[in-house]
């Protein structure tokens, strides 16, 4: 898990040294700098999770493409969508150790969520037969 850690950190660090070639510091914005940054970088990763979509076959959009053939290029869209992610994770000082701690909680939350759903779903069924063969 440590090694994990220390590449990940080493990712962020690059990803600073990369928007400073685009002359922001974070080390020196305001906090006002800093949201209009975490929104931009959430706007560019919903641009990365477009274009990833155009790399995947036909599907509900009815599209044809031969570019998800292209593992690379899905691949590549992938990592741009998590390095703008990367991006609002150093605006906001969201630590990796952080992210870590909360996903098995937030995984359980959605696991959990959906089984809710599923259970309500089977009772509005069981009560639909129900007044059907109350009707008969």
């Amino acid at each position: 898990m440590v090694e994990f850690f220390e590449f990940m950190n080493k990712i962020l660090g690059r990803q600073k040294e990369f928007q400073r070639l685009y002359g922001i510091d974070l080390d020196t914005v305001d906090q006002r700098q800093k949201n209009l940054l975490a929104e931009a970088y959430l706007y560019r990763a919903a641009e990365e999770v477009f274009e990833l979509r155009r790399t995947q076959p036909e599907g509900v959009l009815g599209r044809k493409t031969k570019q998800c053939e292209n593992r690379r290029v899905m691949i590549h869209e992938l990592i741009d969508i998590l390095l703008f992610l990367a991006n609002f994770q150093l605006t906001r000082e969201i630590t990796w150790e952080e992210i870590i701690e909360e996903l098995p909680q937030v995984q359980r939350n959605n696991f959990e969520k959906r089984l809710q759903q599923l259970r309500e779903e089977q009772q509005e069924r069981e009560t639909n037969v129900n007044k059907i063969l109350q009707e008969q």
